[in-house]
């Protein structure tokens, strides 16, 4: 005779697919979101270039393009995490979203040319430096160069998401 009940080991290995599945929902959506980008590029660039092409533009596509394109992956990646860590640590979304929009939409744009020595250390002037945008937002070149910018935005997300682990209640996490 047959129990009526799965066994101990039934519901274990049950229970662990069950824990595996965001896991794999993380790594597919990661994957989907890589694609998503490749192909992105793989349509626009050719179709920029032949758009600028059939207007009498001159297009360069060199390592200078592919080094601002890279960069502005990596920029986007970082404030995406920097946006989850945000959120994590503020319960109402609608503030945050405001005060990010607040932020980098005034204050940044305020302070950056107001105060150079300051807002060299903010996050949108790391994103000029980055994407090589210095000449035309700082003609006096106060930002930080390229290397020093990447470290700071990658120590901002960082700090951002240290901060968030411990202060984010457990209960809250799936």
């Amino acid at each position: 005779m047959t129990p009526a009940t799965p066994s101990v080991r039934t519901r274990t290995r049950e229970q662990s697919r069950e824990r595996a599945h965001p896991r794999r929902l993380l790594k597919l959506l990661a994957l989907a979101s890589a694609a998503i980008s490749t192909a992105t590029v793989a349509v626009a660039v050719p179709f920029g270039a032949a758009l600028i092409d059939g207007r009498d533009g001159t297009v360069n596509l060199g390592a200078r393009f592919w080094q601002i394109l890279a960069a502005g992956h990596l920029v986007m990646a970082v404030y995406a995490i920097i946006g989850v860590a945000i959120g994590a640590l503020v319960r109402n979304q609608i503030t945050v979203i405001v005060a990010a929009l607040i932020w980098m939409l005034a204050v940044e744009h305020i302070v950056i040319p107001a105060y150079p020595s300051v807002g060299r250390w903010m996050p949108l002037a790391t994103t000029y430096a980055l994407m090589q945008l210095g000449p035309v937002y700082d003609p006096h070149e106060n930002l930080l160069s390229a290397a020093q910018s990447g470290l700071l935005l990658a120590t901002y997300a960082t700090m951002t998401i240290i901060l968030a682990a411990r202060l984010t209640p457990r209960t809250d996490v799936f």
